[in-house]
């Protein structure tokens, strides 16, 4: 038996599932937990902290990085469950994701403008919108619309999209106005 063969490895998914997501879950869990004191270790003695402002959620000075350890992480478990071949769009997450970790990274070392980050995600999103799996071509009803034109599909993807990575931007920087984080949360 080849733990190398596609085929065996497959086999052996289905065979095992639960098993398979409990060592991902523990692997993922026990690979955050090793890397988050390095990570902030690094951001201390550094001095790559993130000052309190106006805008912050914070009270005292806190390391920026802690982002890293977790990116780390999902690129890992994204990348082992990719290479199940179970569909494609793991490989056009993962560059997605590349793509808003190094914008949220240069934005914790110099501040970033408003632009620089729209397109960063406007990058990422055409990551994802040029998945086969993310093709949005019927709303099935909805609204009494059912077939939808291609182009129309593509851009109202890459709009809910972005405005998921804003929605989720405004909650977790702590935004003064959790009453506006969470109406556009229920909006979309």
């Amino acid at each position: 038996m080849n733990l190398l063969n596609h085929e065996v490895i497959l086999e052996l998914f289905h065979a095992y599932y639960l098993l398979f997501v409990m060592c991902m879950f523990l692997g993922a869990f026990a690979l955050t937990f090793y890397l988050i004191p390095m990570v902030l270790w690094v951001s201390k003695e550094k001095n790559l902290m993130a000052e309190v402002v106006g805008r912050s959620s914070h009270s005292t000075e806190t390391p920026s990085f802690g982002g890293v350890a977790f990116y780390i992480t999902l690129i890992m478990v994204l990348a082992l469950i990719q290479s199940l071949r179970l569909n494609y769009v793991g490989g056009h997450l993962i560059g997605a994701i590349t793509i808003l970790f190094m914008v949220g990274l240069k934005d914790d070392l110099v501040i970033s403008t408003a632009r620089v980050k729209l397109f960063g995600q406007i990058a990422a999103a055409c990551f994802l919108v040029f998945s086969p799996e993310m093709h949005l071509t019927t709303l099935h009803g909805f609204l009494g619309i059912d077939e939808i034109p291609e182009i129309l599909g593509l851009l109202m993807t890459a709009f809910l999209i972005i405005a998921l990575i804003n929605a989720y931007n405004l909650i977790s920087i702590g935004f003064n106005s959790p009453r506006l984080a969470s109406f556009i949360i229920t909006i979309l």
